[in-house]
């Protein structure tokens, strides 16, 4: 017959199956309700492991994440609805079917009488009934022995195709309706013996936190990717050339608001306030963009170290063709240098129509050393005027597309971070 899963409300079976447990159902319980219990059956000890939590707890947890009872009613309605309309062209369909008269009207007559039926369906109708059918202690063979006395309604949930007679989008809406019908301290119990006996799970495997992370994966593809950068300048300046060169893909980031945040710019205070967000277990994907220079990298490689989930990716500025030889000051003068991974901020990005002062390229400065990964630190003399050049460009909406091929080749990386 094969191994199958119970999940159980009080004495009320409300789930079994073969196999994979649902997803739904484990993000119930958290791994401190997994238990473990020794049982004698035909003369041998047997070893039971399963989930188990309170109605009370797991009700909690569902407000939690949003399946509320309100919201819950409101599904019911919702499916309800859904299913008369269905009903409503059903019956319109065989009327016009090429079926015998007598078969087209006897299948019209059975078809008008479950519309009438729906129409008279209610939650609350719903929840009387199926709280009648959770004090049988055996309901599946009750109803039989019992056919001729059950009423409309709580024939429709024992034979209907949707989970006990409840339209829902997601099974934890109904789960936490039918919870509204327990007790506080009802048990609620996940038990998974047969499928560990059959060697198809492993006793020790996290279920419910996996059950979480699996969900959360699929949740994060449809939310907006946040980008960390590490001033408010780098912010505004993705922000808006996203929207000028993407525009489609404009509600598909969010870039961090530093002023939001009270967050002052630099590698050091982006980093502290990545060490908080991934402490807090936010589900979105995150991207971290530090700059194409030698504080930036160093950033990369302990923001590397954290061992930060999955949903989480970091990056630098990509290497720029117009800074391989690039005006900058020594003791002695100007000479032109690399400064790919140690001076290319989100200015360097920038069309460079904005970076020339006086018909020549504003310079770079030289500033502090990095033991660890010897080199110089270097930042653009003016990064103020080459932003103040950039805005008053946007705003006259006098940028051409080449000028902001750098800018696309910045966006690009973004774009592959999750591929």
């Amino acid at each position: 017959m094969g191994a199958e899963y119970y999940f159980y409300v009080g004495r009320f079976l409300l789930s079994s199956g073969k196999e994979d447990i649902p997803d739904e159902f484990l993000t119930c319980f958290r791994e401190t309700d997994r238990v473990t219990a020794k049982r004698k059956q035909a003369g041998e000890v047997r070893i039971e492991y399963a989930y188990l939590s309170t109605a009370k707890k797991v009700s909690d947890r569902l407000e939690i994440m949003g399946f509320t009872e309100q919201l819950a009613r409101r599904d019911f309605d919702k499916g309800l609805r859904a299913k008369r309309e269905w009903q409503c062209s059903y019956i319109e369909y065989l009327k016009t079917s090429t079926h015998d008269e007598q078969t087209r009207t006897t299948l019209v007559d059975s078809a008008t009488l479950t519309q009438q039926f729906l129409d008279r369906y209610a939650f609350s109708a719903w929840a009387s009934a199926l709280r009648r059918l959770k004090k049988q202690r055996a309901w599946s063979t009750w109803h039989l022995r019992n056919r001729k006395k059950i009423g409309a309604v709580t024939r429709h949930i024992l034979s209907s195709e949707s989970i006990f007679g409840f339209f829902c989008s997601d099974v934890r809406f109904f789960l936490r309706a039918f919870l509204l019908l327990c007790t506080p301290s009802e048990k609620v119990r996940l038990d998974y013996t047969e499928l560990v006996d059959d060697d198809m799970i492993d006793p020790d495997f996290p279920l419910s936190e996996a059950a979480r992370e699996s969900i959360a994966a699929e949740a994060r593809v449809a939310e907006r990717i946040v980008v960390l950068a590490e001033g408010s300048t780098d912010s505004a300046v993705l922000r808006e050339c996203l929207a000028l060169l993407y525009p489609h893909l404009g509600a598909t980031y969010s870039f961090l608001d530093h002023s939001a945040f009270a967050l002052p710019g630099g590698t050091g205070n982006l980093l502290n306030f990545l060490k908080g967000l991934a402490s807090s277990g936010i589900s979105n994907r995150i991207v971290v963009l530090f700059d194409n220079d030698t504080a930036g990298a160093h950033a990369a490689i302990t923001a590397r170290q954290l061992n930060l989930p999955g949903n989480y990716r970091i990056l630098q500025l990509p290497d720029l063709q117009r800074a391989r030889r690039y005006p900058t000051l020594v003791p002695t003068g100007s000479i032109r240098a690399d400064l790919n991974g140690r001076a290319c901020s989100i200015e360097m990005y920038l069309p460079v129509s904005c970076l020339r002062r006086g018909g020549k390229l504003i310079p770079v400065q030289w500033t502090g050393y990095d033991t660890k990964l010897r080199r110089y630190q270097g930042e653009l003399l003016d990064k103020r005027f080459a932003q103040e050049q950039f805005r008053t460009r946007l705003r006259k909406r006098s940028l051409k597309s080449r000028e902001l091929a750098p800018m696309r080749q910045v966006l690009e990386l973004l774009f592959g971070a999750f591929n």
